[in-house]
Parts: C-alpha cells; structure tokens; sequence
C-alpha cells in the first residue's frame, strides 16, 4: 500500500506531538521543558492539541501514512497566530521567550505557516515531505491563501537544500544566539513560497 495523506485522528495527540518536537530541533525542549512539574513538552504539546484552542488544535495536522502507520506530518496554521501570545507568555519563562524573541517576530503576513515539517527517518528520501507540502499548499488556497511559509535552522542544511528545491527563498535571516540548552549555530531563516498552480504540479 502507499504512502497516503490523511487528517489528525482524535487518538494521534501523542503521536502528533511527538513528530513536532522531532521536527522543532530541540526549540520544543528548550521551551517547555519544566515548566509544569511531571509534564515532558511532548505531553505538554498532546495536551494543547487534545483541547483545540485557538490554532494549536489537531485539525491543522496533515499526516502521512503507511498504511495506518503516521510516519510524516505537516502541521500548519495562518501565520498571524505565529507569536508570542498573552498565554505563552503565563506559563513560558520570560527569558526564555526573550532568547526566541526574533524568532516569533518573523512572519510572512496572509501566509500559511507551516510550524512543523517532519518525515520519519526511516522513510526519508521517497517524496514524502514533498507530498505534504503541495497538501499544505493545497490546503493554504483552500483558506484563501496565496503564500505558504516556514522557519528552518541556518544549520539544518538537509532541510534547507529541501525547501530551496521545492522553491522556497529566504525572506530574511533570524538572529538567534547560541544557548547552552539549545545548541544551533547560525541562527535561522524565514522562508516563503507561493502556493500555485506550479507547486501543485510539481509532484
């Protein structure tokens, strides 16, 4: 059977959850990690999905599956709810939030963003992340928008070279300072592309 292309089900939290974090290069960790006494980020996050609110629900999940397996996800919401928001902001550090400052600043406005792109390691290279951009970008016209958007690490040049090959370009770069609890070189840069008819025929 091949890979499909499917919505979140109610029962996936956990495991949409984990494939975020997988997907964040250790941002999750350095945000969540204990600041509710016995809660991982991960549970943290499944919680957050579990209750829907405002654009953190699971309904922004696409999954790809093999066969009932979720081995890829794209989670996607409008990029205006990309921010530090009143209620990040109770219960997440303020330095913390400070050190990321940059990073939550940066937007591309009337986009799609696209706050998590992962594919399982085990299934990399057979078209899947590919697959589910052209599903978010398919999903962004369905919401009326012409643009699609995303942040990758300076670093991550795996991913990079994947973005810039489905037409991705930078629109600016991000400053974010080494950290002894996230440990990225480079910073990172805020990347866009159209989502038209072209990247709809590019699979």
């Amino acid at each position: 059977m091949g890979i499909r292309i499917t919505g979140a089900q109610p029962h996936e939290c956990r495991t949409v959850a984990e494939m975020i974090d997988g997907a964040s290069h250790g941002l999750v960790d350095f945000l969540l990690r204990g600041i509710v006494p016995g809660a991982s980020p991960v549970s943290i996050i499944a919680h957050a999905l579990e209750t829907g609110k405002d654009h953190y629900g699971l309904r922004n999940a696409l999954v790809a599956r093999d066969g009932d397996e979720p081995v890829g996800l794209s989670f996607s919401f409008p990029s205006e709810y990309h921010g530090i928001t009143d209620e990040t902001r109770a219960y997440v550090p303020g330095d913390r939030l400070d050190h990321l400052a940059d990073l939550f600043a940066a937007r591309v406005e009337e986009s799609l963003y696209i706050d998590a792109l992962f594919v399982d390691p085990r299934y990399r290279r057979r078209g899947i992340a590919g697959a589910l951009i052209v599903r978010t970008a398919q999903r962004a016209r369905g919401m009326g928008l012409k643009t699609i958007s995303l942040i990758v690490m300076a670093d991550n040049m795996p991913a990079r070279r994947l973005y810039e090959q489905w037409g991705f370009a930078v629109v600016r770069p991000i400053r974010l300072e080494p950290h002894e609890l996230l440990p990225r070189e480079g910073g990172a840069f805020l990347m866009a592309r159209a989502a038209d008819a072209a990247l709809l025929g590019m699979m």
